[in-house]
């Protein structure tokens, strides 16, 4: 349950469709949201805690791979 509601927590707040996560309200992809990963962590009080942050750029050698899987 704990999984189930984190992943819910960050398909609600990516306001786009990608991958697995299809919203019919946003059908499609945004730019901007592939820029960005959705972090959930449980807060000391025990609440959900959803953060938006920034890629971390890619190391060369892993952006070598992702082209030859073109």
């Amino acid at each position: 349950m704990i999984v189930s509601e984190a992943v819910t927590r960050a398909a609600l707040l990516r306001k786009e469709s990608r991958g697995a996560q299809f919203r019919e309200d946003y059908p499609g992809k945004d730019a901007e949201w592939g820029k960005h990963n959705i972090v959930v962590a449980r807060g000391a009080d025990g609440a959900m805690q959803v953060e938006k942050r920034g890629l971390t750029p890619m190391p060369d050698n892993l952006k070598a791979v992702v082209e030859e899987m073109k």
